[in-house]
Formats: structure tokens, sequence, C-alpha cells
């Protein structure tokens, strides 16, 4: 019965969800509305990725349960941190309908987080994930394009990506995720890219992959000077910039924008959460 709560809940985008639960069960907490609110008509109610509006978009949502992250600062195999959930819902997935969530208030963001990683479903280690730390990127230079470009093609990139970062590689129509679903590789020559703009961004997917995707990480297979040197050489790839639709969309995000509307009504009916008294 609880399920199928939290399924209406979803299915109607919560005009009513205020009045669920009543007699039939444990009424819904405050931290679970804002999960159906925000998440739950991408991710789904039980954050498998299968939420009622998934046909519409091409960017298909992760499965949270599953405890693989694409964007955190944790190593291969490793969940997020609690700040990488934060900064993905604070800031938002750029070309996606991931977008920041600026109704919510921090606190709110905060307990976000902890409930989306309270769905994971496979074991975790008693030990917390460690965090990746990226020092600033070296310069570039006209060596490390050199090398850079060598450990494109010696690395593969070009199988999905394409020799020129097009995302038109001889296997990029053939991919897919670890859900089953079919999923084209990023095209390099645009900005902005999802995991940041930042040489330190592309060094940091070269360290942990981008998990859940066939993108592995380079952490074993390069050496720090080489990852650096990739990264620099794909950063050069970026020399365009995705044409801009109303309101400045460049991708999914009326779809997202959609969704924030609708979550940020019913909050603001309802009342936000409030942090605890210090």
């Amino acid at each position: 019965m609880r399920r199928l709560l939290l399924a209406l809940a979803a299915i109607s985008w919560v005009t009513s969800i205020p009045a669920l639960g009543g007699d039939e069960g444990p009424p819904l907490g405050p931290v679970e509305l804002l999960y159906l609110e925000d998440c739950a008509p991408c991710h789904g109610v039980t954050g498998a990725g299968d939420g009622v509006l998934v046909y519409k978009l091409r960017t298909k949502p992760p499965d949270f349960t599953s405890g693989r992250y694409k964007f955190r600062t944790t190593a291969q195999g490793e969940p997020p941190l609690r700040e990488d959930v934060f900064r993905s819902i604070t800031q938002g997935v750029a070309t996606t309908p991931m977008l920041p969530q600026a109704q919510l208030s921090e606190h709110e963001a905060w307990l976000l987080a902890d409930y989306l990683l309270g769905l994971i479903r496979r074991p975790r280690g008693d030990d917390a994930p460690e965090l990746l730390q990226v020092a600033d990127a070296p310069p570039r230079t006209d060596e490390t394009m050199s090398r850079g470009k060598g450990l494109y093609q010696q690395m593969e990139c070009p199988r999905c990506h394409g020799d020129r970062g097009y995302g038109d590689g001889p296997s990029a129509f053939s991919q897919t995720d670890a859900q089953g679903r079919s999923i084209q590789p990023r095209d390099l020559s645009y900005r902005p890219r999802k995991t940041g703009d930042r040489v330190e961004d592309l060094y940091r997917v070269f360290v942990t992959g981008l998990a859940g995707t066939p993108m592995p990480s380079f952490g074993d297979a390069l050496a720090e000077r080489d990852r650096w040197a990739l990264a620099h050489y794909v950063d050069g790839l970026g020399v365009d910039e995705y044409e801009r639709g109303p309101l400045q969309s460049i991708g999914e995000e009326a779809v997202g924008l959609e969704i924030a509307t609708r979550a940020a009504a019913a909050l603001a009916a309802r009342g936000g959460i409030r942090p605890p008294p210090e």
C-alpha cells in the first residue's frame, strides 16, 4: 500500500500529496514528498530511473538504487560523496532536464542528497568513500597537446568519440548503459559539458570513469602526466557552443523546467522543511 501511495503521488505530480496517507498507512515524510516532487517524475518512485516522464527524455535518468553515479569525486566502483550528490542537485547537469533545483533551500538539498544515498541497494562498506583530490591543471603547451593527441589515439577514444571528437566513431551507435539502454558518446567539440568545462573536470573523469556507461577509468592505465595531457587535448576539442533556444536552453531543460515549476508550487503551498534550531 505504501508503494502504491508513492506511485500515485508521483503520477499526480503532487498537487494532492499532503492528503495522501490517511488511514491506509503512515503518512509520507517531508523528505519523501520532496523526492516525489523534484525527482520521481524522471527517476521513478523507487529511484530506479523509471519515472513517468522517461519516455520524453533523450538523456535517460540513472538508477539511484545501483549506486552508480557518473558525476562524483570518488574512485572507480565507489559510491559518491554527499557533496557530489548535493552538487548535482544544486548545480544541475548542463544540457539535460536536470536543472539546478533553485526552489530548494540548502537544508532541503542536503536532506534530499541523504535520501538519494539511502536508496542505494547494494552493500556499502564501513569506510566512507575517499575524496579524489585534483590539483590545478599544469599549463597547456605544444608538447602537452602533441602528447595528448597521441594518447587520444592510444586509448582508443576515436572508437566512440571519433577522430575529431564529434561522437561519431565506429562504435558510437552501438553503445548501451548499465541498464541496457541505448546511449551515444559525447560530442566533445561542444560546450558546456555535463561534467563541467574546466580541464580539471576532464581529468577527474579520466580518473573516476563515468559509472554505468562504457566510459572507463584511466586511473590505472595512465600516469598522472598523461592524464593531464589527454585532458588538455580533449579540452582543446571543445571549440563550439550549443545553439541556445528559448530561455537560453541548450538541450532538454524545458522538461526539467516543467517539473521544477510544479515542484516549486507544491513546496510553496505546503511550506518548506525548516532546519532544526541551533
